[in-house]
């Protein structure tokens, strides 16, 4: 016989002998694991018992945005002109009516007391046309010609009232006066921009709501809101989206909230806890799930 055949038989026989010292060895230590006299002496676990009882938990929706002003408005002058007076700064708060700027009167003043002199004019003549045809010296016809004359001067005159009027350019609402992008003594055309307004009572804070959550949010639904200055405040959602982002898939959601005193200024982040309703729970420490 080769010299290598009787390596690898008694190669064969060693790995043999090992593979089966191992089954006996795990063998004989699972029964006695088992054996019922070292089972009956191991000491009974202690365990501690506590009766729990479901208590109603509030379910909220909280939601990242931003706040936004109730109303923004450019003021735009109705006439050209040349600015005579700024009446209201930057940062100013104006009242409705409020004049922000004045432009210059030039001719107008004299166009109203030309207007003016004219419905006179036109007056005395259709007077005298009235007695002329009650005596039948007048048609009736040269009549209703000198009262068209007397109601065109009427609008003439009012148009130049309306075109006085127009050189005071007023805030449309009451609010903060955010720019006045115009300097004295500059030209402003018709249409021109004098000053950007914003309303900021009520306070508007816009989140976006995931579509999953947009079911049980309505409007008239309470929500509190947290801002990045510190300070919170309540409020009501007033407008839920009827249609999602196609981007984000997110629903636009706005809050209004009391701001009066305009301590929380527009466009800044907030956050927005919207309770849904509540559900019946058990509380559960992490600690009571824990293994010692």
């Amino acid at each position: 016989m080769k010299k290598s055949y009787v390596i690898a038989a008694v190669l064969a026989c060693a790995l043999t002998a090992w593979v089966l010292g191992g089954y006996y060895l795990r063998t004989s230590g699972k029964e006695l694991a088992e054996t019922p006299g070292q089972s009956e002496n191991l000491p009974a676990m202690k365990v501690s018992v506590r009766t729990q009882e479901a208590k109603p938990v509030s379910r909220v929706v909280v939601a990242q945005g931003q706040t936004e002003p109730n109303r923004t408005v450019t003021v735009r002058a109705e006439t050209m002109g040349q600015v005579a007076e700024i009446l209201a700064d930057e940062g100013s708060t104006v009242e409705t009516g409020d004049v922000i700027v004045r432009l210059e009167a030039n001719d107008r003043e004299a166009r109203i007391a030309r207007a003016e002199a004219h419905v006179r004019e036109q007056e005395s003549a259709y007077e005298a046309a009235e007695a002329l045809g009650k005596k039948g010296y007048q048609s009736k016809r040269q009549a209703d010609q000198v009262y068209s004359s007397l109601q065109t001067a009427k609008h003439e005159l009012k148009e130049a009232l309306i075109e006085f009027e127009r050189i005071e350019i007023k805030a449309p609402f009451e609010g903060a006066v955010l720019s006045v992008p115009v300097e004295l003594g500059a030209y402003v055309d018709t249409n021109g921009e004098v000053a950007t307004i914003v309303d900021n009572d009520p306070l508007v804070v816009s989140v976006q709501i995931p579509q999953q959550k947009i079911s049980e949010i309505k409007t008239g639904q309470p929500a509190s809101v947290h801002f990045a200055t510190g300070q919170e405040r309540e409020g009501t959602i007033r407008y839920v989206a009827a249609r999602a982002d196609q981007g984000t898939r997110t629903f636009r959601v706005d809050i209004e909230l009391p701001n009066a005193d305009g301590s929380i200024p527009s466009g800044i982040s907030a956050e927005a806890t919207i309770p849904t309703g509540s559900v019946m729970a058990q509380f559960l420490s992490p600690a009571d799930l824990s293994l010692d």
